[in-house]
């Protein structure tokens, strides 16, 4: 008996094409996994970015260090996804590629906004801090 990575009942192919291993079966199987691992980066990607669209509420970044903060931002978590559905689909795949590249670019993107909300705080609000303490 043939191996089955699709249900039978859900294709339009007859009971009689499950019986038998052919290499139209083996190509199904191989292009259905991959597609499960699409699925699933794909999903994994739109819970991140659904968390991005809905802002940093509740996301306090320490201040220690800008290249490794404790708690990491939304974007940063994107970017991480990003590249984790990069390394799953692989540099063979164009879905690969683009995601590599939008994970770099985005992990760049959160850099940078670490880096401003730092020289804000420097150079306004502790000023600000200062003078409201003087008055």
């Amino acid at each position: 008996m043939g191996t089955k990575c699709l249900e039978p009942s859900l294709n339009l192919l007859p009971p009689s094409y499950w019986l038998k291993e052919t290499p139209a079966q083996d190509t199904m199987c191989s292009v259905e996994k991959r597609l499960e691992l699409v699925k699933q980066v794909s999903h994994s990607t739109h819970k991140r970015l659904t968390a991005c669209l809905q802002g940093q509420q509740g996301a306090e970044v320490d201040k220690r260090s800008v290249k490794s903060p404790s708690k990491k931002l939304p974007l940063t978590t994107l970017a991480q996804c990003l590249l984790e559905g990069a390394t799953v689909l692989g540099d063979d795949s164009l879905l690969g590629k683009m995601l590599k590249l939008c994970g770099d670019t985005e992990d760049k993107l959160a850099q940078e906004l670490i880096l401003f909300e730092f020289q804000i705080d420097r150079d306004v609000v502790e000023p600000l801090y200062v003078l409201a303490e003087v008055k």
